[in-house]
């Protein structure tokens, strides 16, 4: 059940007795059917969150801060946050395994394969948004705590499994120095992640970049 407060000009407003919330942006003529196929289960939503919703105006910087790296976005926001980047829900369940890299150590200028297996656990068809995210263990300077670098859309039908691969460039990894003005790929092991959001992380395996072992 989900209990949160609204605030309209200036008034606080309570809604509880929700279990899910459906969010409809950039809509057109149709919105309305559109909208009535999902809440009656008549279309199956594969929707994600392309931003975080915090629980409380608190938990964001203010409005006057322009650097990202103080708490901003689901990059470098560290409160726990009513719904997480990448989130979404559906009429069906998926489950992840099977996590292979098509290398366990790649130079700075290469590209890795992640690949995985998803099964549709459910009885209704659907697709589900297959999320890559990194984190850095090492860090040199100031990082994303996770950070999103590829994504798979995939349709199942209920039982079906299926192998989902997304592709990982080293150079996606890269950081800008601003004293040497160019981008830099920093050797050592970078944490691969896979998962249905940024908080719903079923898989991981360590990526090495870089000659090291």
């Amino acid at each position: 059940m989900l209990s949160t407060a609204l605030t309209t000009f200036g008034k606080s407003t309570t809604i509880t007795g929700l279990s899910a919330v459906t969010l409809s942006t950039h809509v057109a003529q149709d919105q309305g059917a559109a909208i009535a196929d999902v809440l009656v289960g008549d279309y199956n939503p594969g929707g994600r969150l392309v931003q975080i919703w915090p629980k409380s105006l608190a938990h964001l910087p203010p409005m006057s801060e322009y650097n990202i790296r103080n708490g901003l976005t689901y990059l470098y926001n560290k409160e726990e946050p009513l719904y997480r980047f990448g989130y979404g829900l559906s009429y069906t369940r998926f489950d992840y395994s099977g996590l292979t890299l098509s290398a366990g150590s790649i130079a700075r200028n290469v590209s890795a394969m992640v690949e995985e297996e998803v099964k549709n656990t459910g009885n209704r068809e659907d697709h589900e948004i297959v999320q890559l995210y990194v984190q850095y263990p090492q860090l040199k300077v100031v990082r994303p705590l996770k950070e999103l670098k590829g994504f798979s859309r995939v349709s199942l039908k209920p039982g079906e499994t299926k192998k989902v691969a997304v592709p990982l460039k080293a150079e996606a990894l890269a950081w800008w120095n601003d004293k040497t003005n160019q981008w830099e790929v920093e050797e050592g092991p970078v944490n691969i992640l896979v998962g249905a959001s940024s908080a719903d992380i079923r898989l991981q395996k360590l990526l090495q970049i870089g000659n090291r072992k």
